[in-house]
């Protein structure tokens, strides 16, 4: 196998490898979202079954409905609203930080199995290229015995129409040889 196809050979399958990868990262990430998406309605049907049947954004329009901080609240109301706006971002860091781990640990076991599938890949190419090598050189044995078996024959017809030529040279011009006995 040449050179030339040996790389196409490893080109292709670095590629088949890249693209195996590519489509497990895929499915991973697809059924990643699916089930987040599966769980951010899980949770939106939760705040709605509380009890809070109505839409979060008419309760804001209607003047009724809405908190205000009095200016001249007192340091108390203001320590709670603090600590009230303190839970919530806790709540949403915490969210956040559960959010990032997930998608570390997706990223890595897709990164894992990429890694994987391309030593699997490359193990294969690997096996197939030696294969290929070692019947090619089970031919090239196989030819260099016959162009040494032809050499053989070839040199030994040599010496003996030489052998013929040489005693046809040294007969008696009378004697005629014919082609069919030099060539035997």
């Amino acid at each position: 196998m040449s050179k030339n196809n040996m790389g196409k050979v490893l080109a292709f399958l670095a590629g088949a490898g890249a693209a195996a990868a590519a489509i497990a990262y895929f499915v991973r990430y697809k059924a990643f979202n699916k089930e987040l998406e599966k769980d951010f309605h899980a949770f939106e049907d939760e705040e709605l079954d509380d009890g809070d049947e109505e839409d979060p954004l008419e309760d804001l329009n209607n003047p009724s409905h809405r908190n205000y901080v009095s200016l001249s609240s007192s340091k108390d109301e203001f320590k709670a609203a603090a600590k009230d706006v303190k839970e919530s971002v806790g709540a949403a860091a915490s969210a956040a930080k559960d959010v990032l781990k997930d998608t570390a640990a997706v990223l890595k076991d897709t990164a894992y199995e990429a890694a994987s599938a391309a030593k699997d890949t490359a193990h294969l190419a690997s096996a197939t290229v030696k294969d290929t090598l070692d019947s090619y050189k089970d031919k090239q044995e196989t030819v260099e015995q016959m162009a040494e078996e032809a050499a053989s024959e070839i040199a030994d017809a040599a010496d003996a129409i030489s052998d013929k030529i040489d005693k046809a040279l040294h007969e008696d011009p009378k004697e005629t040889t014919t082609v069919e006995e030099i060539t035997e």
